[in-house]
């Protein structure tokens, strides 16, 4: 709302040979000066208004100050004398007893000899009183320091008695006092399988059987070409839950499924997928993480459409039970944004710490980890102050991937597989004291 203080009306006439000998050096009069009034109604004047400046700026000139305290209901009236010809810029202010302004004023003079100039002035509240504050907030979080392990790698084929290709995509629980790791080994043509590994402090691992505890079916049904380990969950009822990725056909349709185990070796698989891949969008899916929270399972997911791999996005799905799932209408749930992202996100390890989710997740170039956070597990947020490299490795490795966040006590623990000038895929840690 416009608030008038009052109409502002400047004389201005021109004096010849006028001296006064209390005139400043800025009212100093000659043939090319003249004169201004600043008039103002004394009923129009606020109440709380204690005084009025007025303030003429000329390039060529020194500035002019005028102030006049305001009495009782009198009109005010502010005199220049010896004003300069030429283009002036007014700015009158009003302030309080406090010498705080209260409105503020402007308008353009043009000041000719022999006319005198009636201008209209604005008076409106000045923002300045109570003062503007402008905040930027960034809803990311401080910089990640992750400490490489030094003694990486913490498991190599070496620890495997198969002997295979490589060893990646460790899933570890902590359970009745013992780090339990489920990771895959990999052999010719990408066939794979998945084994069983125990800690006591989770860094020094070692196999505990000769055999793996869950391989690809062989009655040719939809996971019969290879199997990687998922998410293992361990319910009330002290029973293993493994969801797993599966599929038939190297070029075919990943999708996931469900098995169910009461001493994490011997499992009984449920016959169809409990998660299915689709012809387009989400051809090939992979589950990375299922939680449940307040009696709601959140199954996060990487997907990519038909013949297209590097094109990968981060998914959810709901579930009551665990068994009968619903994909998220908000899918994707987060896609690549950043340069360093490529054209892909995938691999989402999610925690539920302190009222919040934390993901991390890998990038289609397999070189740097991002993280985001969530209040709901829906709408995420990337902290763009973050990132895990292959740099920042002990051995500075060629790729990394598969990430695994877990929390142990005040420690966050990032297992991840890492590579080497085409090596052998290799299980490797990092640690942080805060996310």
């Amino acid at each position: 709302m416009k608030i008038i203080l009052s109409t502002l009306i400047i004389f201005l006439f021109l004096s010849y040979g006028c001296t006064n000998s209390n005139i400043s050096k800025n009212d100093s009069v000659n043939n090319n000066s003249g004169q201004a009034s600043l008039k103002f109604s004394g009923d129009r004047i606020p109440s709380n208004v204690f005084a009025i400046t007025a303030f003429l700026t000329n390039q060529d000139a020194d500035t002019l100050i005028r102030k006049v305290n305001v009495i009782s209901d009198s009109s005010v009236l502010l005199n220049f004398i010896g004003v300069q010809k030429g283009k002036w810029h007014l700015k009158v202010i009003a302030q309080n007893k406090h010498d705080e302004v209260l409105y503020t004023g402007y308008g353009n003079l043009l000041i000719q000899p022999g006319k005198m100039t009636n201008v209209n002035i604005d008076l409106l509240p000045d923002n300045k009183t109570t003062g503007n504050v402008h905040i930027k907030v960034n809803w990311g979080k401080p910089k990640v320091n992750w400490i490489d392990y030094s003694n990486n790698p913490l498991f190599t084929t070496m620890k495997n008695p198969s002997h295979p290709n490589g060893v990646s995509t460790s899933k570890i629980i902590f359970d009745d006092g013992i780090y339990k790791m489920f990771y895959s080994c990999i052999y010719n043509a990408g066939k794979g399988a998945i084994w069983y590994a125990e800690s006591k402090d989770g860094i020094m691992w070692h196999t505990t059987s000769d055999e793996p505890i869950f391989e690809s079916d062989t009655r040719g049904t939809w996971d019969d070409y290879n199997v990687a380990p998922g998410v293992i969950l361990k319910g009330k009822d002290g029973n293993y839950r493994m969801y797993y990725n599966g599929w038939s056909t190297q070029e075919g349709k990943w999708q996931i499924g469900l098995a169910i185990s009461t001493d994490c070796i011997n499992w009984h698989r449920y016959p169809y997928p409990v998660l299915k891949a689709n012809d387009s969008n989400e051809f090939k899916i992979g589950v990375v993480s299922v939680l449940k929270i307040n009696n709601l399972y959140y199954m996060y997911y990487g997907s990519n459409p038909r013949d297209d791999y590097n094109n990968m996005k981060i998914n959810l799905a709901l579930s009551d039970d665990g068994i009968h799932w619903e994909k998220y209408s908000g899918n994707p749930i987060i896609k690549p944004s950043f340069s360093w992202e490529g054209v892909g996100v995938t691999f989402p390890s999610v925690i539920y710490d302190n009222d919040h989710f934390i993901m991390i997740y890998s990038c289609s170039y397999r070189t740097k980890f991002g993280i985001a956070y969530s209040k709901d597990g829906k709408k995420w947020a990337k902290n763009s102050n973050y990132e895990f490299s292959n740099q920042m490795t002990s051995y500075k490795y060629t790729h990394i991937n598969y990430p695994f966040l877990m929390k142990v006590g005040d420690e966050y623990r990032l297992y991840y597989t890492a590579t080497t000038n085409g090596s052998a895929m290799q299980i490797c840690l990092a640690r942080a004291s805060k996310l």
